[in-house]
Parts: C-alpha cells; structure tokens; sequence
C-alpha cells in the first residue's frame, strides 16, 4: 500500500469524533480552522461549542456585532483571528451566505492564508489541494530524515513536492485530515508512538532512531520581559475605569484597566501576575485606588465588566482580586 493509502485506512479507523468533523459544512470546519491556529484541539473545543450554539450559521453569524464575537473569543488568545472573522463574514454575507469553493476565492477572506484556504478547499470540497501545518512538517520531515531547518526555503520545497504528490492518489477531505491527526495523535513532537505510526516502515529517522531530532529548528529567541503597573481606579459608586487603549498593539478591541507609570501614594497594592504570550511576557503589579469621577475616563459596573470583553492578562487579576476590590473600605 502506499503511503496516502496507508494513512487514510488509518485515519478511518482511528480518527478523534470532533465536533466540526460531522460534516463538511464550511462553515464549521473554517471556524475550527481558526480556533486552532494556535491552540490546542482540546483547549478550542469547549469555544468552538460555545460559538456553534450561539452562531450555528452564517446567516446567525452575521447578526453578531465585533464586541458580541470578540466577547465570546475572550481567553482563546491571538484576537487578530476573531476581529478577522468578522470582517470575513461582511464578505460572505455579500454573496449571498455562501462560502466560496475555489481555492483563489477561499484566499481573499481575511485571515485565511495558504495553509487554511488548502484545508478548506480539500477537506469541504475535494481539491487537491495541499494544506501544510506544523503537524504536516513534522511527519514529513521525520519520513525524509529532512537535514535543512524548518521554515528553510529548501525544506518548504521538499515537503510541499511530496505533499503534491501524494495528493494525485488521494481522497483529499481523508488524507488531508489524516496527515493532520496522524502529527497530533502519533508523530508527536516529544513522545512519538512509532509503533502505532502506518507509514513506520517508509520513516528514514525511525530506521536511524533520530526521530527527536526532527525537524531542525532554529534556536529559539529569548523573549523580552515587559514591566507593567495596572491601575483599578474606583469611583466613590463603585466603578471602575477602563480604556480601549491598545498602543502597544495587542489585542486591539478589548477593554483593559489603566496602565500607569508612577504609582499614588494612596494606592493599595494588589498583587502580581506573570503573562506569557507567544512573542513577549507581561510581569505584570496590580494596585488599588480610590478616584473621583472623572469625566475624562469610562467607568463602568461590576455587571458591565462582566459583559465586556477584557483581555485575558486583566480579567484573570481582576477576577482574583475583586472581593478586595469592592470590600467597603478596601
């Protein structure tokens, strides 16, 4: 049997039962999509649930307003995806609500690139298209015993040329998803279960016993460390004043208590958080004062906080520290 072959009698009989693979509506396969750029499959899951009940079609979907999706998507990460869903669905509204089926025309929505327009033109459709993740590098890097860095030009070419390959024999919704489970479930990045992989006896580094040392990465940079004061300001009406302020270009759309730079003598300290994203870390000091109201700020309730969609980094805090925050007398 061959190596598409191997792997779609596999995927038959081992795949995951998620929710988005019921079907092949492309809808709900381009929201796990995105869900799970990112993320991990049982992180996203109990979200994308969420999402479904509430917009169980792009006609429900388009109803929502931006803060309606990105209150939703709160705690997910990566807001750039959600804010990119809801231009997207503008788009798809203004053809009629219906997804586009051709790879070119999957391209122009927002925040769908190459890898995300191929899953969903193979998977929804049955075009042979290639869709490469991290998932798709890893396994075929292992296969080929791969000696040039990830992200490499040279690398990309040697996967994708074997991709297209298999393809021409492939049923492309099973082998695309195969690939895909088969990286998650098997060929795993720390503790690969070769002896269950179907494609074993093609592996060149599970014949060398180096499959940990695929694929080649580059060293990983050190992540700067960012030192932040955050402000809850109460009113005497017990509000608290927030600001969209999002200059340092995170999660743009999302509310967030004030950032300070010199702390008041009245302030009670609070406590710390450390964050971490992807690309930097937030350590981050939390403090109370009492404030008049002031009419430059946007005070809102305890209710409406609830409501609102707040970035990850203050809701934690905030929710950690809202008894001390509201106690008379605090």
């Amino acid at each position: 049997m061959t190596i598409p072959s191997l792997l779609e009698s596999w995927f038959i009989q081992n795949q995951r039962l998620l929710p988005f693979r019921a079907n092949k509506d492309p809808y709900r396969v381009w929201i796990s999509e995105i869900m799970a750029q990112q993320t991990q499959i049982d992180t996203m899951i109990p979200f994308y649930e969420r999402w479904m009940t509430k917009y169980p079609t792009l006609q429900k979907l388009s109803e929502a307003s931006e803060n309606d999706l990105l209150k939703l998507w709160e705690g997910l990460g990566y807001y750039s995806r959600v804010r990119n869903i809801y231009k997207a669905i503008q788009m798809i509204k203004m053809n009629d609500y219906i997804f586009p089926k051709e790879l070119d025309d999957i391209k122009t929505l927002p925040g769908i690139g190459p890898y995300t327009a191929a899953a969903l033109a193979s998977i929804c459709f049955e075009t042979k298209s290639v869709a490469i993740d991290g998932n798709v590098n890893r396994v075929v890097s292992r296969l080929f015993a791969i000696q040039d860095e990830q992200g490499s030009k040279n690398f990309q070419n040697i996967v994708t040329k074997e991709m297209e390959a298999w393809m021409i024999e492939a049923i492309p919704s099973v082998f695309t998803q195969a690939m895909m489970e088969l990286g998650a479930l098997v060929c795993t990045p720390k503790n690969p279960d070769c002896n269950h992989c179907p494609i074993q006896k093609h592996c060149s580094a599970f014949e060398t016993n180096s499959i940990l040392n695929y694929p080649i990465k580059k060293a990983s940079k050190i992540k700067p460390v960012l030192h932040k004061k955050i402000l809850f300001a109460r009113s005497n009406d017990q509000k608290l004043a927030l600001t969209k302020d999002s200059s340092d270009q995170l999660m743009k759309g999302y509310w967030r208590f004030l950032e300070i730079t010199e702390i008041p003598e009245d302030a009670i300290y609070l406590g710390h958080q450390h964050h971490v994203f992807t690309h930097l870390i937030w350590e981050l000091d939390f403090y109370l004062v009492e404030f008049k109201n002031d009419a430059s700020l946007m005070w809102f309730s305890p209710s409406e906080i609830e409501a609102l969609p707040l970035i990850t980094a203050h809701r934690v805090s905030y929710d950690k520290f809202k008894a001390r925050i509201f106690a008379s007398g605090s």
